[in-house]
Order: C-alpha cells, then structure tokens, then sequence
C-alpha cells in the first residue's frame, strides 16, 4: 500500500522541520508517495522502503543504506516509511526517487552477517576480518539495489547515487568501487572500528579498502564528518579524501562543528538533519540533476 505525503506541518515530536528548509535558493516542499518493497540480492529477499515524486520522470536516484545495529535491533519489523524529517524525505520532496536499503539479516531481508554492533550470538564476538567479510557480502546488496532501481520506469538509469552511514558507508565504498555507472558516491562517517583485546584491529582492513576503492570509484565522492564522533574519528574519512585525491578522482570532504555527545549521531537524529541535508541535497543536485549528467 503506497502512501502519498503532502507538506504538512510535522507533529510536535519532530525537532527539524524540513518542510521549510531552502537549498540553493528554492524551498523543497513536494510530494511524494512511499512504500516498503522487496528485491532480490542473489538468493536473499532484501527489503526497503521507495519514495518516488509524483508523475511518470524519468528522475534521479538515490539509494540509501542504515549504519549498524545491535542484532536485537535489527531484528525488528521491516521498515514501512522513511525516516520522518529526515535527509531521505528531503531528497524525495526534491524530486528524487530514493531506496533506503536494509542490508542482509537487518529489518527483515534475509540472511545473516557479522556487522551487527556489540554482537555476541552464542558467545561468539567477530574479530575485525568477518566483519570486513561480511561487509564486502553487504555490498552484494547495493549492488543488487542498483539494478533494481535501474528497473525503474521512473527512474532515470544513468542518474543513480549511492550513500551510507557508519558501517553502511563502508559498504557503500565497496559497492561504488565495484559498479562504475554510480554517478554520485556519499559516506556519512562511513568505516567501522573494531578491537580485540587492546588491539585496533580494523585499521589495517580500512586502510586497504580506501586505497584499492580509491583507484576504482569512477563517480564524485562527498565525506561528511562531525569533528567530536567518538565511534569513528575523522581522520578515518581525511584517510579516504586523501586516497581519492591521489588518483584524481573529484572528492570534498566537510567537517562540521561537535554534535551533541556523539558527533556520530548527526546523521540519525533529528536535530542533525538540518545541519548536512543542505551539503548532501547540493552535492546531489550538482551531479546527479546537472543537464550535464549523463
């Protein structure tokens, strides 16, 4: 069952309203209708939720995917809506098709993974290369996610970003560097940190993986950062900018000021909305909507 949003006044719970938030001069206040949906990932169902404007497009999309989770967590009910409020609603009021993706064993898709926060299933703890393992399986899914959206009669199949946040901005690094028809590319404070003992043992793994990503991602890259994230420090994104750079590739990373207790938390929670929407819908404006975008 799809159900169509208008502009409204959003309810007292909400602290942002992005109703009234201006990029570039024009208001993004649309319509448009969301519904949960179901694709295929090799032989796993993987769920999500599609927000499409009105009208027949074709329009740019932009494919989302959620940070981790505690396996308790993650085992909740599919979601049915996109984050009220949130950078997701923005960008369907813009005009974008947009698919949050829920990676395999998270929200009701199939299968199962290592990336799960604080994870111990039968006192079992991951060490840092089953969560990578696993990671680059997650990629499986945006990668698969893409093609669907391709399917799209809306859809414009050369206008496609792809972004994530945390552990799924890592998984969207994965996947850009494996599909070169991505035409914009955004980590939130993407990576994961990960210790054994008193080891940082997921370092070397990111390392790896931002240097051979870098010399195969084709689209512009976006980073986005909040100075005081205590999950994942920013260096671990100026890592990546650096790498992108020494290939060539077009990259900008922003740094925004501390937020709250956990900078980490600007890109899940309302009061952070307002702060990065503006950056991200410009970045995929200029991309993605440019006449020039191919």
């Amino acid at each position: 069952m799809r159900v169509m949003r208008a502009v409204a006044p959003v309810v007292a719970a909400c602290l942002v309203c992005l109703t009234t938030l201006t990029v570039a001069g024009q208001q993004l206040g649309g319509q448009f209708s969301e519904e949960p949906v179901t694709f295929q990932s090799g032989g796993l169902k993987i769920r999500g939720v599609l927000a499409r404007p009105p009208g027949e497009g074709r329009f740019p999309a932009y494919i989302h995917t959620h940070g981790s989770m505690t396996a308790e967590v993650a085992s909740g009910p599919p979601w049915t809506q996109l984050p009220p409020g949130s950078h997701l609603e923005a960008l369907a009021r813009e005009g974008y098709v947009v698919l949050w993706v829920a990676r395999r064993g998270y929200r009701g898709s199939e299968g199962t993974t290592q990336t799960y926060s604080l994870q111990r299933t039968s006192g079992f703890l991951p060490g840092a290369e089953d969560v990578f393992r696993a990671a680059q399986a997650e990629a499986d899914d945006l990668l698969a996610a893409f093609e669907y959206v391709r399917t799209l009669p809306s859809v414009d199949p050369d206008r496609i970003g792809v972004g994530g946040h945390s552990v799924g901005g890592l998984v969207t690094i994965l996947a850009a560097a494996r599909e070169p028809r991505f035409r914009a590319v955004v980590s939130l404070a993407g990576g994961f940190r990960w210790r054994e003992g008193n080891s940082e043992t997921s370092w070397p793994l990111l390392d790896r993986a931002w240097r051979e990503s870098a010399k195969k991602i084709a689209a512009p890259v976006l980073i986005l950062w909040s100075k005081n994230d205590f999950n994942l420090e920013p260096d671990v994104g100026r890592e990546l900018e650096k790498d992108l750079k020494k290939e060539g590739h077009p990259v900008q990373f922003i740094l925004y000021s501390a937020f709250e207790d956990n900078g980490h938390f600007l890109f899940t929670r309302p009061k952070g909305f307002s702060v990065f929407t503006p950056d991200l819908v410009r970045f995929l404006n200029v991309n993605l909507k440019a006449t020039s975008a191919r």
